[in-house]
């Protein structure tokens, strides 16, 4: 009886460590690697323009395809006139989806279709991509880390000053998320330190605050 009795008690002591350390793991922060972030022109990411049918330039309906083309909408959508100075940018936001659905679910709320207003609200098991953007400069932009915790997103990024002056681009990317539980999640994009295309730091004027997609709640539901 006293060895059934250890045995037993030893059991759920070791299931109780073992549920400990799951909620533990529950709730440390997760890394998204950048390798599974779609993007438009960030390296060490997935190219973004794969997520559509490759367009042959000798194709006669070449301009037909290309004008449809969802990644082009959207980089002319960010083209356009960034907020002017002590205006705020739009901030990001979620879709449902991942990959090509979100590319289109992207779209059409960049574009009016499904604009975001408020504190946005998404089903608790539906696939999610966080989104991230920036308007035209002539810095490069790119996303460094992404780190999820079940109520807070944190996404690093920098600005990187390029060899040669450029006119400036526009770029995005589709972040796939891990699942979360119900409750309100924060999401900070956070600006780290400018750096040149050597890597060597600067302290310089970016206007991240006016150029990069502000930081955003959503409620899973």
């Amino acid at each position: 009886m006293k060895r059934y009795l250890f045995n037993t008690g030893f059991v759920l002591a070791l299931s109780a460590c073992v549920l400990t350390r799951a909620d533990a793991d529950d709730t440390k922060p997760k890394i998204i690697p950048l390798t599974d972030v779609w993007t438009y022109e960030m390296p060490g990411t997935k190219n973004v323009r794969e997520l559509e049918p490759k367009l042959d330039v000798h194709d006669p309906k070449f301009k037909e395809k290309w004008e449809r083309s969802l990644v082009r909408q959207i980089v002319s959508y960010l083209s356009s006139p960034a907020p002017r100075e002590r205006e705020k940018p739009r901030r990001g936001f979620v879709v449902i989806g991942t990959g090509g659905e979100a590319l289109t679910n992207a779209h059409a709320t960049l574009k009016g279709k499904n604009n975001v207003e408020g504190q946005q609200q998404v089903p608790q098991n539906a696939d999610l991509s966080l989104v991230f953007f920036h308007y035209v400069t002539g810095w490069h932009p790119q996303l460094t880390s992404i780190q999820q915790s079940p109520d807070a997103i944190v996404v690093k990024y920098k600005f990187i000053r390029p060899e040669e002056p450029s006119f400036g681009a526009a770029r995005f990317a589709l972040i796939p998320l891990v699942k979360l539980s119900r409750g309100t999640v924060n999401v900070k994009y956070e600006q780290e330190q400018p750096v040149d295309y050597r890597g060597l730091r600067l302290n310089q004027e970016t206007n991240a605050e006016r150029l990069v997609c502000g930081s955003f709640s959503f409620e899973v539901r």
